[in-house]
């Protein structure tokens, strides 16, 4: 076995099992007071512990890709970063959030926590992660994915790469251009079923592709990757969505990080990415996405329109309240956590793990098939009838719990395990063997873990 992949497969298990210890002893400590607990102590912990959860996430995440910069294209640090956003920076804001935006964050989702029951929601992030980190050291020596991790130097086969981005281009184009974006736009009325849909990712893999073959000679290539990226961007905001815009430019940070295997300059960007999230991107999608909700009709006249109001100033929505940090309010998930340890302790569990089974049959075998989402149990319990036109996500450790309880969170830190284990060993078979298909992969498997709802 190479030295590098010694060094990383001691140093990725090292790191998820100091990482499993970590959240296992915040969980035992804040178990072990909870039922004694005053108010004082539960509002200290929950200052606490989303700071611990956010250094902890951290350094998993980043003990990884310092160790080997090629280990950024696997879900696994990526998963560490999306706890380390939404159980540490999104829980911050009870404790430092000021009282605009909490008051927006109960109105909005209609749940009242106190502190005691923020205390048990951020008990249940230790715990999701603790076992999660547990299950992967597990499926690493199962499947050995650390083992067999990329070097420290890569490859590529240009005359088989090149084929492959332009490739990734003309499925991810015209299934985004000629059919997503004209369905949304109202120029096509018509249902587009998920798999085919989520064929779009392959224009966010075409960056990460188009990096790697520059970086590997392929230089003639670097007009049409500036061009795919800004393309990207422009439709991302035409269509009003955040993750659209936030994976184009996370999609971008891995392709230059990989072909300069380096951190400084991708660092820098996503740095940046984050003001540029929290300042203009949240408020601003947030503003164009109202206007097309009062227009009845996604256009390319009301985008415009609104845009120009907006950078003339305009803010005030009619569902929101001026001022409150938006960014903030989007990544707290603390009252659906909360909601669902009271409702599945209190003998109300959920079914929406149900919706399992529906999401395997395909929409071309049953045209009727209803729409499937983790949220639509929730939206009905929250506003009866929403469903029809809004999913509530939680968190799918809320969801576990709240379906089967510590057994359901057992299972979903399970199966999530596994599948981004499988994820990773297929993505570093590919990498290993200079096959530009581990692209697909890597955009797939890191929106599967970077995001907890």
């Amino acid at each position: 076995m190479d030295r590098n992949f010694q060094r990383l497969n001691k140093t990725a298990s090292g790191a998820l099992r100091m990482t499993s210890i970590y959240f296992s002893l915040i969980f035992i400590v804040g178990m072990s007071v909870y039922s004694s607990a005053s108010e004082e102590f539960a509002e200290f912990f929950n200052t606490v512990s989303p700071i611990l959860i956010l250094l902890g996430c951290l350094y998993a995440a980043f003990s990884l890709v310092f160790q080997n910069v090629y280990i950024i294209v696997t879900p696994i640090p990526w998963l560490y970063v999306g706890f380390s956003l939404y159980f540490g920076v999104g829980a911050l804001v009870w404790s430092f959030g000021d009282a605009i935006t909490i008051a927006y964050i109960q109105r909005a989702t209609r749940l009242p926590i106190d502190a005691f029951g923020l205390y048990r929601a951020n008990l249940m992030s230790c715990a999701g992660i603790a076992l999660i980190s547990l299950f992967l050291i597990l499926f690493d020596r199962v499947l050995g994915w650390a083992k067999r991790a990329p070097p420290q130097t890569l490859k590529l086969d240009l005359a088989q790469g090149i084929p492959a981005f332009w490739a990734m281009i003309l499925v991810g184009g015209v299934v985004k251009y000629l059919i997503l974006i004209p369905a949304s736009f109202g120029s096509a009325f018509v249902v587009v079923p998920s798999v085919i849909a989520q064929l779009s990712v392959f224009l966010q893999a075409a960056i990460i592709a188009g990096f790697l073959l520059v970086a590997n000679g392929a230089r003639h290539l670097r007009p049409v990757l500036s061009v795919l990226i800004l393309t990207e961007l422009m439709s991302g905001f035409m269509s009003g969505s955040k993750s659209a815009i936030l994976f184009v430019i996370l999609s971008t940070i891995i392709g230059w990080c990989v072909s300069s295997r380096s951190l400084r300059g991708p660092g820098l960007l996503g740095g940046l990415t984050i003001l540029f999230y929290s300042q203009f991107l949240t408020p601003y999608i947030s503003y164009v996405r109202s206007r097309f909700e009062r227009g009845g009709t996604t256009s390319f006249a009301t985008f415009s329109s609104a845009t120009s109001e907006f950078l003339d100033g305009a803010r005030t929505i009619e569902y929101l309240d001026v001022g409150a940090r938006m960014w903030w309010a989007r990544l707290s998930f603390a009252s659906y956590q909360n909601f669902a340890l009271r409702e599945y302790d209190f003998g109300r569990p959920g079914e929406s793990l149900n919706e399992i089974m529906w999401a395997l049959v395909p929409r071309i075998f049953f045209p009727d098939k209803q729409s499937v989402g983790y949220g639509a149990q929730l939206s009905d319990i929250l506003n009866p009838g929403s469903s029809a036109w809004t999913l509530t996500s939680m968190t799918w450790l809320a969801e576990g719990y709240w379906n089967l309880g510590i057994t359901g969170l057992v299972l979903v830190c399970f199966s999530a395990a596994l599948i981004l284990s499988l994820f990773t060993r297929i993505i570093v078979s590919t990498f290993l063997q200079g096959q530009i298909a581990f692209a697909l992969i890597t955009v797939l498997s890191i929106q599967t873990a970077i995001s907890v709802e």
